[in-house]
């Protein structure tokens, strides 16, 4: 996926900079030295599993599940608090559910509340549900749920792709405080980085060390 396309999920969530690169992790082999349990766990995550929504009465009478807790379409919560600098107000992600290679449309709405420097970081967890199960997806390479320095990533962008440009959206380090819209923006995805399945995200974020904002993300990925 292009950093294009990795930079607009960033400013949707923050989250999905490493949703976006799944296939890092899920094709990942772990050496014979590493515990056989983290090679099962990325083995279930490599398969495609059909998404909750399109399953039948005898599968939620199977596995006991209320299909109220089940993931019926994109959903986003702001996860923060009061003390909070920067806000989700907004997030729009299409089609739903996502189906990659083909289109993807994106828009979204952040307040950032004060001046942030040089130092923004974000710890993401990641997670695949199957059945009953929450399987949270390692941290490989640096894609998954880890910490990540949002700075440092941002800075590994040249240009600033021109539709944020357009809107005045910074792509790099200094953010002002602002209120930052992403109009509805369509761009092609020409490989498919994710697994069919549903996914969940968590994204903290820091600055300079101190809590600053928070994202719950809910997704699901189609063949």
């Amino acid at each position: 996926m292009t950093r294009t396309c990795l930079l607009l999920l960033i400013i949707v969530g923050f989250a999905a900079l490493a949703a976006a690169q799944l296939d890092t992790v899920l094709k990942f082999k772990p050496m014979e030295q590493q515990q056989s349990s983290a090679d099962q766990i990325l083995n279930i995550l490599r398969k495609s599993e059909p998404l909750a929504r399109y399953q039948t009465s005898k599968f939620f009478d199977k596995w006991k599940i209320n299909r109220k807790n089940i993931i019926t379409s994109f959903k986003w919560t702001d996860c923060g608090n009061s003390s909070s600098i920067i806000v989700f107000k907004d997030a729009k992600v299409s089609p739903d559910p996502l189906r990659f290679p083909g289109d993807l449309s994106v828009s979204a709405n952040v307040q950032i509340k004060k001046d942030i420097a040089e130092h923004l970081s974000a710890k993401v967890e990641l997670w695949k549900i199957i059945g009953i199960f929450k399987i949270r997806i390692p941290c490989v390479e640096n894609v998954g749920s880890c910490d990540y320095d949002v700075c440092s990533f941002l800075g590994q962008i040249g240009q600033c792709p021109n539709v944020l440009i357009k809107n005045n959206i910074p792509c790099h380090c200094p953010f002002k405080k602002a209120d930052y819209n992403l109009p509805t923006t369509k761009f092609v995805v020409k490989t498919d980085p994710v697994p069919p399945g549903d996914y969940k995200a968590k994204v903290v974020l820091y600055d300079e060390g101190t809590f600053a904002g928070c994202l719950d993300i809910s997704a699901s990925f189609a063949a």
